[in-house]
């Protein structure tokens, strides 16, 4: 294992030849994100209740700010990492590996070690720009904060080492990662808030690792403006509506439901 810091760096500064990955892995995100904070604002209206429902109780900036936190992690789980394998598989750089005695384990290490590194410098980088030009909110609960990332970058550099595995040319690896990273981002809350979409849509982002980020996230205090019915105490996770999870501004103090968050765990 003494060369996985070499191959690790190694694999670092090709990364950053990689235009596409470039690109979704940064680009990407704050493009987006600063065209719906841009048209929304961060300001909710506090006597619609279904204003408050829709952005779970927070201001539109702030709900979008994890989602895009969630959006670089799955822009490295579903198309860098896939991509990455699959190329080296297909173009036969693993056999290389393998007659020079690399462990397999290294080229895994390496890969994911990569894949942390980016998703982290992407968290920090739109925390901070989200808080300079919109006011955003810093994490109540920093540590189960952290703890949630790590379980959700981790989930999705799993995912992308199964994806890299399992598809057999880069094309394949490219053309499904992209598939799977649009339909996540636009149903699990990167694009339309889950309160507008439609039942089967709602049903269908129960499917997808995005949704439960927003469903056991807490980030915000519970002084926050609540829709009717939502009550949540300490160590109790129950949904405040019968339209769909409790919404982003009801907290659970216990910090159970941040630490199970699998994408954006805010």
């Amino acid at each position: 294992m003494r060369a996985t810091p070499k191959l690790t760096w190694i694999e670092m500064k090709l990364f950053f030849r990689e235009p596409m990955a470039l690109i979704f892995s940064f680009a990407f995100p704050f493009f987006v994100m600063f065209i719906l904070a841009g048209v929304f604002g961060n300001e909710i209206d506090t006597e619609d209740p279904e204003s408050l429902e829709v952005w779970r109780g927070v201001g539109p900036a702030d709900y979008y700010v994890p989602a895009y936190v969630g959006i670089v992690m799955a822009s490295m789980g579903l198309i860098s990492l896939p991509l990455r394998l699959a190329t080296y598989r297909e173009r036969g750089v693993l056999r290389r590996f393998r007659a020079a005695g690399f462990p397999a384990g290294a080229i895994i290490i390496s890969q994911v070690a990569v894949a942390l590194g980016i998703a982290a410098v992407g968290a920090i980088a739109i925390t901070v720009s989200s808080t300079l030009f919109y006011g955003t909110q810093a994490p109540e609960m920093p540590l189960a904060t952290l703890g949630a990332w790590l379980l959700g970058a981790g989930a999705f550099a799993a995912i992308g080492i199964f994806l890299g595995a399992i598809l057999p040319t880069a094309r394949t690896a490219q053309g499904g990662g992209l598939i799977l990273f649009f339909m996540m981002m636009f149903i699990s809350g990167g694009g339309p808030p889950r309160g507008v979409l439609t039942t089967s849509m709602r049903t269908l982002s129960e499917a997808t690792a995005g949704t439960p980020g927003h469903r056991s996230s807490r980030w915000h205090s519970s002084s926050a403006p609540q829709p009717p019915g939502c009550s949540v105490s300490a160590g109790d996770s129950r949904e405040g509506t019968a339209r769909g999870p409790a919404p982003l501004g009801c907290r659970d103090n216990g910090g159970l439901g941040c630490a199970s968050a699998l994408v954006s765990g805010w």
